[in-house]
């Protein structure tokens, strides 16, 4: 534990008048719904932080689900300001280049005058490991966006769903990091209440295939592995390799009646083509592709 003296933070709910997900992922409305809260926030919410007499204008940090929302977010948002107000909006995701996030990321100097107010839009990435100067303002979506097995296809795919609490107070905190701050979420209190108290792990929703694949390269040590492994995602992906081609199975625990509550990586030999597509850095599959294309047009 580390002792932190908190500060002040309301919260504010803005529920949107539309189903925030569609067939489609996240709808039009629901983004011009969390462009109208950023805006209102930027105008109202940052009393909290002018009341405790600080003379710097308050930044804005919106959390969306993924780099196209973060897109098609800030481009809403900056179509409705007010063209006569010093605003600048920036996006901040994985693949912003890094001049541009150490200046997101860089405190405005001492003394200086602070001609333009900020709104900042980004994914989780901004949810728990950095502080942004400046920022008293949050906007959470209340969605996140993480890895899901489908099990049809065998494969995992970037799924959007609603956020867990311990996510939504990790973004709401981000405004309350250096001083008094509120935080707008775009979902009712009854559909907070209603989500789950803690995001799952990678390990219980994910396609294991590639890290099933690697643990057998390093000689099937399950030991090193802080939490056992989902005894079905096991079986589903030594089933995978074996159809690849990228491991053989030694001895029944592992032949062709594969059973979770038997099965153990340890009885996995891997195979040079196993370890081939190991070296890769690219999903099995990919790497079974790429390796089978090169046998066929070469190389390069």
């Amino acid at each position: 534990s580390v002792a932190a003296q908190p500060h002040p933070l309301d919260i504010v709910w803005a529920p949107p008048p539309e189903r925030a997900l569609d067939a489609r992922g996240v709808s039009r409305g629901f983004l011009d719904h969390v462009a109208r809260t950023t805006v209102e926030a930027l105008d109202t919410g940052g009393g909290s932080a002018r009341a405790s007499g600080s003379a710097e204008a308050a930044d804005v940090l919106v959390f969306v689900p993924g780099a196209r929302e973060v897109t098609e977010a800030a481009a809403r948002i900056t179509a409705l300001l007010d063209r006569s107000e010093a605003v600048t909006v920036h996006t901040l995701t994985g693949q912003t280049p890094a001049k541009e996030q150490d200046a997101i990321l860089r405190p405005r100097s001492a003394g200086s005058a602070a001609p333009e107010r900020r709104i900042i839009v980004t994914t989780s990435v901004a949810e728990s490991a950095l502080t942004v100067p400046g920022v008293s303002i949050v906007v959470d979506s209340g969605l996140a966006r993480g890895p899901r097995l489908d099990t049809k296809r065998q494969m995992s795919g970037l799924v959007t769903t609603r956020e867990s609490k311990a996510s939504g107070r990790q973004r709401a905190g981000r405004a309350a990091r250096l001083g008094p701050g509120v935080a707008y979420r775009c979902l009712s209190e009854a559909e907070w209440a209603a989500l789950p108290d803690h995001t799952a792990p990678e390990i219980a929703t994910s396609d294991l295939t590639g890290a099933v694949l690697d643990l057998a390269v390093w000689g099937g040590d399950l030991a090193l592995l802080p939490d056992p492994l989902p005894a079905t995602a096991l079986r589903r992906a030594v089933e995978s390799l074996v159809g690849l081609g990228a491991v053989e199975a030694d001895g029944t625990a592992a032949g062709s009646n594969l059973s979770g509550s038997d099965l153990s990586v340890a009885d996995l030999s891997v195979t040079e083509l196993g370890r081939a597509i190991a070296r890769i850095p690219a999903s099995v599959w990919a790497a079974r592709g790429l390796l089978d294309g090169a046998a066929m047009l070469g190389p390069r």
